[in-house]
């Protein structure tokens, strides 16, 4: 039977957590303190309107998973792998509100912490009236384009609201071997699936960026040309993967770096083309992205 339970946020907002998969198989025996593998919210990222976002733990060695905020869920993980969804109701306020949720990875020798901030968008803000002037019309330059056929960089009007500046798409490479296969390890995609490696680099802005190896990963989406769209493979945020996109926390102003993004695709599909939501620090503009195959 699902488990519900209520969670509340940063800013008073109701979460309702469901458990969707817990995986549970014969507990491991190990003397070894668990250890939490990766930690994701699918999107990270809501509208003003809330919506339904998903919970993945990936751990090693630990028998129960804990998700909380100021309730608790726990589910069996001895599997490796915990799931659960958390249904956010709309966001009524004119400013942003924020999410912290954290996971706990526990057996009988010790436990393990990671979270994780899930952000809400604010209402949109009414257009301010504007009083007629005399001044002569300027010419406005062209918006920057928003699409590329192939690799190549995207750099933003603004700094992202995660800090990010630009993002460039370096190759997208189809059907790669698991870049975790150790026993703990590991990666999504089934039998029928093949697992496409999508090579990426992002650049922080005047600000310096956070929560990089989630968030932008998490604005990412991979469009196939049979009309369905593939799904990121969790090993993205595997800390035992080096070139794994999920390794990165923060950047320095300006500070770039590059990694692995992973997409579980249907055996034999090809990719149309990735795309990248972007919305500005301030909330008022946002843009999708697209790179064409």
């Amino acid at each position: 039977m699902k488990k519900v339970i209520a969670l509340l946020a940063t800013a008073a907002l109701a979460l309702s957590f469901t458990s969707v998969a817990d995986a549970s198989m014969a507990p491991v025996t190990s003397s070894m303190a668990p250890t939490v593998v990766s930690f994701k919210v699918t999107p990270n990222r809501l509208p003003a309107s809330g919506g339904v976002v998903t919970l993945v733990a990936k751990v090693r060695k630990a028998t129960t998973c804990t998700f909380a905020g100021d309730g608790t869920l726990t589910l069996k993980c001895a599997s490796g792998k915990a799931e659960a969804t958390v249904t956010v109701a709309p966001n009524r306020l004119s400013v942003p509100k924020v999410f912290n949720l954290t996971l706990v990875a526990r057996n009988s020798h010790g436990a393990d912490k990671e979270w994780v901030t899930l952000t809400e968008v604010p209402l949109a803000v009414a257009p301010t009236t504007t009083v007629a002037t005399t001044t002569p019309p300027t010419t406005t330059p062209a918006a920057p384009s928003t699409q590329l056929t192939g690799p190549g960089k995207f750099t933003f009007p603004t700094q992202a609201e995660n800090g990010i500046a630009s993002i460039s798409l370096n190759a997208v490479t189809q059907g790669v071997p698991c870049p975790d296969d150790s026993m703990f390890g590991g990666c999504d995609a089934t039998p029928a699936q093949q697992i496409d490696d999508v090579n990426i680099s992002a650049c922080a802005g005047q600000d310096g960026a956070t929560d990089v190896g989630f968030g932008v990963p998490g604005e990412m989406s991979l469009d196939l040309t049979n009309a369905t769209q593939a799904s990121r493979d969790s090993v993205t945020e595997d800390s035992s993967v080096p070139t794994a996109f999920g390794n990165y926390a923060t950047l320095a102003p300006g500070q770039c770096v590059t990694g692995d993004v992973y997409f579980d695709v249907t055996s034999g599909a090809q990719w149309l083309s990735l795309n990248y939501s972007y919305t500005a620090a301030n909330f008022q503009s946002n843009a999708v992205y697209v790179w064409q195959s």
